[in-house]
């Protein structure tokens, strides 16, 4: 799944190198170059442009390769396709399409389009009044912003700002995974009681007749225990079902199919009904999972009891609450009252006997069978009908005042019983786990576990706990921290090799800052994009997102300040250069955004295209992997490309623009001053 979308991602950027040596090498035949000529051309002077702009994508791309855990393991495909698919369309663009092009590209061209071409060809015959259409009109807007860089930039960073704001001030909220409608599912049935195993049987036929006319369902199996279980259940489950759903096209959502089955079900007592549906990313468990720690073991039961009722009763929109703690029941432990059998002459050794009559079986010898190494106990016990407290106390045991009933030397107590006892990092825990419900009442939309999660750990803090315990969120909480403080990792370690290419390239801060400033662009363009579409941030897809537009939007910048630069080393003036890339520059900039947008606008839109079946569908579960992806790389890109055509070329020029206002702010003191200075000197 992850090598599918790496090639689908690969598609649209894979092309960008070749867009940027055909659109060079064929302005140059519109000019009048033959066409062998104009490849050559084109691959030498754009070889420094491409290879930096294929470094800085792959620069975004390669801490992602560090990933921990399982989900880097589960996201690692995708950065390897994509830089093994980068590097081959980078021999491809400097070395085979120029070849190819040589021999492919056309012969003639109009007298009109040489006219327009030559227009643009050089600083004694650049015309801004020549270039006609959208593209004349773009480039006679930024001639009137270069010359204006003050105002621009406050407009264009303060739209950036105000995103960032808007965003702040109006959360989408925030989510691990994005929600995926599942194929499968399981219906955890829990009781807590000391069930026969027929009670059992006939609960669990109870529940299924009661699934039976649920319609959407295509397969239905029912188990014992937590055999076949294909999610975890919890501890108290007596049986389940799993459930294959029919084709997501043929049917109603899932959520709609749990909240029959729930109704169908509720009636039935002395039971709970828990649904899970399938996971197809790393395991993220419930909504809700918070680790209770401590020290000592008896802290611990009171704390989740007090936090598992608040989760039920209070914190409002959960289902499927429950806890670790052991399944209620009884231990019976027996002591011997030694004070008491020391007063008849008799210990622990004449007692233990009659007490393992009862229990595990009082040893009398040993054998080793021919075949075996190891010796086997032999034990004698009373019948399995006749070990109980009754029978003990009916034994008597020899003492020098005679015979005493052995129940006169034991103490027989209650406690409640421990099936299992778990530690982590050296301290005792149990958790308790939730998942949200329901939807909010202000904007009819589902509501996020991350702001139940908030509100839970809001009122843990404000509660007063005993001092040996301590607490942990996990599950998808705990995940979704752990990729966002990678997630920044990558990110600084990505704008760390790329500022390394960039100022190799350039030898300018200057001009690496200039282009560094377009992954803040980027970044707002996506925070806009789920503005708009209101979707929540998923930690791990719009953060790879965010990330890889790092290495992609810069490309846009690289090939207007390449361009800037070596017109103006052959002499052409700062203002003039920076129009004359603009109007040059602005065709091979447009293509490849488009063509990537265009590349990841199915997914983005989630259409899923079957070319053998010849269907289309919209919002098929197995595209809602990459809406969160792909919407942030569409709306990233879109919008930093639109800000990267206004706003750097008034960066690149905005020096000489101030320092020529300072000179001429200069002179015209100094010629106030003079003239001032005139009366005097006379």
């Amino acid at each position: 799944m992850m090598i599918m979308f790496g090639l689908i991602l690969t598609v649209g950027m894979l092309v960008d190198a070749g867009i940027v040596v055909v659109e060079y090498a064929e302005r140059k035949i519109s000019e009048g170059l033959d066409r062998k000529e104009a490849f050559i051309r084109s691959a030498r002077m754009m070889f420094w442009p491409i290879v930096s702009s294929t470094a800085t994508t792959l620069a975004a791309f390669l801490p992602l390769l560090m990933w921990p855990g399982i989900v880097g393991k589960f996201m690692s495909y995708l950065p390897i396709m994509v830089i093994v698919t980068l590097s081959a369309s980078l021999l491809t663009a400097l070395i085979f399409l120029p070849v190819v092009g040589g021999f492919v590209a056309r012969r003639k061209v109009s007298a009109r389009e040489r006219e327009a071409a030559q227009a643009l060809s050089g600083a004694t015959m650049f015309d801004i009044t020549k270039v006609k259409g959208i593209l004349g009109a773009y480039v006679r807007s930024l001639s009137f912003m270069v010359r204006r860089p003050l105002l621009s930039l406050s407009v264009g960073f303060g739209m950036v700002a105000a995103i960032f704001v808007t965003f702040a001030q109006n959360p989408t909220g925030m989510v691990a995974f994005p929600d995926i409608e599942p194929d499968y599912a399981t219906v955890a049935i829990t009781g807590r009681g000391n069930y026969s195993p027929v009670e059992i049987r006939d609960i669990l036929i109870e529940v299924e007749q009661a699934v039976l006319p649920v319609k959407g369902i295509k397969d239905m199996v029912l188990n014992f225990g937590s055999n076949g279980a294909v999610a975890r259940v919890p501890i108290d489950t007596i049986g389940n079902l799993q459930l294959e759903f029919l084709p997501y096209k043929d049917r109603r959502t899932a959520k709609e199919i749990f909240a029959e089955i729930r109704q169908r079900t509720a009636d039935i007592s002395g039971v709970g009904i828990e649904m899970v549906g399938t996971e197809e990313g790393p395991p993220t468990g419930k909504d809700i999972n918070l680790r209770i720690q401590s020290t000592t073991y008896e802290a611990l039961l009171p704390t989740v009891e007090k936090i598992r009722s608040y989760v039920e009763d209070e914190l409002g929109d959960t289902i499927d609450v429950e806890d670790t703690s052991p399944l209620p029941g009884i231990n019976w432990e027996i002591k011997v009252d030694r004070e008491k059998a020391g007063r008849f002459g008799i210990g622990v050794r004449e007692l233990s006997p009659y007490i393992q009559l009862v229990t595990g079986g009082v040893k009398i010898g040993s054998y080793r069978p021919d075949d075996a190494t190891d010796e086997l106990d032999i034990r004698v016990r009373l019948p399995k009908d006749e070990r109980t407290f009754a029978a003990l106390d009916s034994l008597n045991v020899a003492t020098r005042n005679g015979l005493v009933p052995v129940s006169n030397f034991i103490i027989r107590k209650a406690v409640p019983e421990v099936s299992n006892i778990k530690r982590w990092d050296q301290q005792y825990y149990m958790s308790v786990l939730a998942n949200v419900t329901g939807n909010n009442p202000e904007t009819g939309e589902p509501i996020l576990a991350q702001t139940k999660v908030d509100e839970l750990r809001a009122w843990v803090e404000s509660q007063d706990w005993p001092k040996e315990i301590t607490f942990k969120w996990a599950g998808a909480d705990e995940q979704t921290q752990e990729t966002n403080a990678f997630m920044m990792q990558a990110g600084m370690g990505a704008l760390f090799l790329m500022f390394l290419i960039l100022l190799t390239q350039f030898n300018s801060f200057y001009q690496v800052f200039v282009t560094l400033s377009t992954v803040v662009m980027s970044t707002a363009g996506v925070l806009l994009g789920m503005l708009i579409t209101r979707q929540p941030f998923s930690a791990i897809m719009t953060g790879i997102g965010i990330v890889s537009l790092a290495g992609v939007v810069v490309n846009n910048s690289i090939v207007l300040i390449d361009t800037y630069n070596r017109l103006k080393s052959d002499g052409v003036e700062p203002i003039t250069a920076i129009l004359m890339t603009a109007a040059q520059r602005t065709r091979p900039v447009i293509l490849t955004t488009v063509t990537t947008i265009f590349g990841l606008m199915p997914m983005a839109m989630g259409i899923s295209i079957d070319f053998f079946a010849r269907t289309i569908e919209l919002g098929a579960p197995s595209g809602k992997w990459w809406i969160s992806l792909s919407t942030a790389l569409v709306s990233g890109l879109a919008f930093s490309t639109i800000l990267t055509l206004a706003l750097v070329p008034v960066m690149i020029v905005a020096p000489h623009v101030w320092k020529q206002k300072i000179k001429r702010l200069g002179a015209w003191i100094g010629g106030l001053l003079r003239a001032i200075g005139r009366p005097f000197r006379r």
